[in-house]
């Protein structure tokens, strides 16, 4: 093994290591696709069925158990120890409709058509598109948390990893297996639609879409008929104010002169009466 191939198998042991201690510690799987973790668990039990027909050295078949229980576990996490917490209605693409077309790929396009050649490009093909449910759940998602995202990362490394080894082993050989690179770059083709949708990086400053010329004129309208309308209403509701303190001050005006004239009439009626008693 190159050092491409190296560098890629520890990318991958880092990233379902970190997925599996994340589950464990915090006892939730919020964000994460349970789905794309079973269809990763069928890519490595298809993909290592020949171990016990094939001759592989003894690290191989170590890294091999390693990664496929470690798979397992995450499996088992998701939809029973921690299933609370799975979110089921967000995590809704039909696997099927990346398995069945990958099984029929596998048949007909393959290196050989032998039991063990032909589970082994029903991997690569599925394990090209494993990653859709994932992307398909943060895409339904506000907010997706950090370690998910270095998880998807870690894979993308690791299947870059992988795509660089291929091409150096061309370089070398003068050989090259179609199968696996084709899958490896449209891998990496919805590993860049996952980072594109999630790193904020990536995404338009301040969060608001492009306005064309046309729109902008429009929106300055609106914003110019509603500071109008509110300049509007202000200076009715000034009117009234003034209005209704006219109002208030005639009707003070006009309980002084009744009061007045009342004191007036009162005098009147007590002198008369001074008088008549006089007389």
């Amino acid at each position: 093994m190159n050092d491409y191939q190296n560098i890629g198998i520890l990318l991958q042991f880092v990233a379902i290591t970190v997925l599996f201690l994340k589950i464990i510690c915090t006892a939730d799987c919020t964000g994460i696709s349970g789905k794309t973790q079973l269809l990763h668990a069928l890519v490595l039990t298809t993909r290592y069925l020949d171990l016990t027909a094939e001759h592989v050295t003894v690290y191989d078949t170590i890294l091999r158990i390693i990664f496929t229980l470690i798979t397992y576990c995450i499996v088992a996490s998701i939809f029973l120890l921690f299933r609370g917490s799975y979110d089921r209605k967000r995590d809704a693409f039909r696997i099927e409709l990346l398995v069945l077309p990958s099984a029929v790929l596998a048949l007909f396009l393959n290196n050989q058509f032998e039991s063990f050649e032909v589970l082994r490009a029903f991997s690569a093909y599925l394990e090209a598109v494993a990653i859709v449910p994932q992307v398909y759940l943060a895409s339904k998602t506000k907010q997706i948390e950090s370690i998910v995202v270095s998880y998807v990362a870690c894979l993308g490394l690791y299947e870059g990893c992988y795509v660089m080894h291929w091409l150096y082993d061309y370089a070398k050989t003068r050989k090259l297996v179609n199968i696996d690179v084709a899958c490896g770059i449209v891998q990496l083709i919805f590993y860049a639609d996952f980072f594109a949708r999630n790193l904020p990086i990536l995404k338009v400053k301040g969060g608001s879409p492009r306005i064309s010329g046309a729109g902008r004129a429009a929106t300055s309208r609106a914003f110019a008929d509603k500071a109008q309308d509110a300049e509007a209403a202000k200076g009715q509701r000034t009117c009234d104010g003034s209005v209704a303190a006219a109002d208030g001050d005639s009707t003070m005006v006009l309980a002084t002169v009744v009061g007045s004239e009342t004191e007036k009439v009162t005098l009147l009626a007590a002198g008369a009466k001074e008088r008549a008693t006089s007389n």
